[in-house]
């Protein structure tokens, strides 16, 4: 999860027609790494969003690097020239997998917390809702310092969290097999809960019954323009995915345990 493996890039992701164009619109910007990008995460949101209100309208945008850190967004200004150029009402954060459990040969996790702060901050100061999508580790042992940490992390900031990690650990087995590829990155169902957590917390509504299939953009590593949309890049649709209902209502169990 630390290496580089693609340039930065912003999506206008999805527009969503709602049955009714006079409901609320939602804007949200992800900014994250590869944990964000794989599977399209802000389409396969978007389109649970989608189903849990019916009438409204949800735009996600992605700003996004491989192995990327949120020190480098506020070094470069991508991040300040978005939120000063758009109006959004929620910007999902996500930093370095595994943060803030930092081990001893990874010194730039130990500034993550300052810039994780100092996103946070950024994102206030332009009237958007912060929300932290915190990663995980592998192991239950270390997954329960890590949401330790979370919390503690969370508290001095004041900040509103998801911590993904632990509903991993909460899923059963006859749906968790393929959550995490091996090298930490998130298969279909991982995304998918990342997804239904969101949603969950930012909708207002419940989790529908089923979950819709999602169609997103599969990416290309390395071939992406921060200057325009993934439909003018060299990006191909994935094929769509979606949970089956065994394994939905285990992922739903595991955000409300």
């Amino acid at each position: 999860m630390r290496g580089a493996i693609g340039v930065v890039v912003l999506l206008v992701a999805l527009l969503l027609p709602s049955a009714a164009l006079a409901g609320t619109t939602l804007r949200v910007l992800f900014v994250g790494n590869s944990l964000t990008y794989y599977n399209d995460l802000p389409s396969t949101f978007a389109t649970l969003y989608q189903a849990a209100a019916p009438d409204a309208r949800i735009e996600t945008e992605l700003l996004a690097q491989g192995g990327g850190r949120l020190r480098e967004r506020l070094q470069d200004g991508v991040l300040a020239k978005l939120l000063a150029e758009h109006r959004y009402d929620v910007v999902v954060l996500q930093e370095l997998g595994g943060l803030p459990l930092c081990p001893d040969d990874f010194p730039s996790c130990r500034d993550a917390p300052a810039a994780l702060r100092e996103s946070v901050e950024l994102v206030r100061a332009h009237g958007a809702r912060a929300v932290w999508f915190a990663t995980w580790q592998a192991s239950p042992e270390a997954q329960r310092e890590l949401s330790l940490r979370v919390r503690a992390l969370s508290h001095s900031l004041q900040l509103e969290t998801v911590d993904i990690g632990a509903m991993l650990q909460r899923v059963s087995p006859t749906a968790r097999t393929r959550l995490l590829h091996d090298d930490g990155h998130p298969d279909y169902l991982g995304t998918w809960l990342i997804a239904a957590a969101l949603v969950d917390r930012l909708a207002q509504a419940p989790l529908p019954d089923s979950a819709p299939p999602s169609c997103g953009w599969q990416w290309r590593d390395g071939a992406l323009d921060a200057r325009r949309p993934a439909s003018q890049q060299t990006t191909t649709r994935a094929p769509c995915h979606h949970p089956d209902d065994t394994q939905w209502r285990a992922l739903r169990a595991a955000i409300h345990p």
